[in-house]
């Protein structure tokens, strides 16, 4: 009974898999703000051009762990918890996979920046 147990967990814990595509992580309603968080984080990225936002499957960073939070924080900020298929530990969970991208911190360290930036409101003022 304990190895079903921990098989539903892990499949809680991480509904993804190594070709999941961002894509599949945001609601339907959102996939255009997905599309224009990607290019406005393209500076951002080791080779500076926004992938495509139907088919990005890993995103790799050349800034520090500060803005690379300041990045997520900025999706989070624009879409809500209601942009999200999954809960923001599942997305951030994603985002920290080697998979997916090159953040080097591990996921409570990424979730307690992205919290205190949405929280203390350090985002850009639109």
């Amino acid at each position: 009974m304990s190895k079903v147990r921990a098989a539903r967990q892990q499949k809680r814990r991480y509904p993804f898999t190594p070709n999941t595509r961002l894509f599949d992580l945001v609601s339907a309603q959102y996939h255009m703000t997905l599309a224009t968080w990607l290019k406005s984080i393209a500076p951002y990225l080791k080779d500076g051009v926004a992938p495509d936002w139907k088919t990005a499957k890993r995103l790799d960073f050349r800034c520090r762990k500060e803005r690379t939070a300041w990045c997520i924080a900025l999706l989070l900020d624009k879409i809500g918890k209601e942009g999200l298929k999954y809960k923001k530990s599942v997305f951030l969970r994603y985002l920290t996979t080697s998979e997916h991208s090159n953040i080097e911190i591990n996921e409570q360290y990424l979730t307690t920046l992205v919290n205190n930036m949405l929280r203390f409101r350090l985002l850009p003022v639109n």
